[in-house]
């Protein structure tokens, strides 16, 4: 792969995480809720 689409590993290996939800949203809600005190671009938008 090159340079340029090293990001698609990514995110394919979130949609198949993502995927493991798809009966229990709520679930993936409130571990969605968690992530934000994690993320160090918050500030950036």
């Amino acid at each position: 792969m090159t340079e340029q689409f090293k990001w698609v590993d990514y995110y394919e290996e979130f949609a198949s995480k993502l995927l493991e939800y798809r009966n229990n949203r709520k679930e993936l809600i409130d571990n969605y809720e968690g992530i934000d005190s994690y993320n160090p671009f918050k500030d950036w938008c």
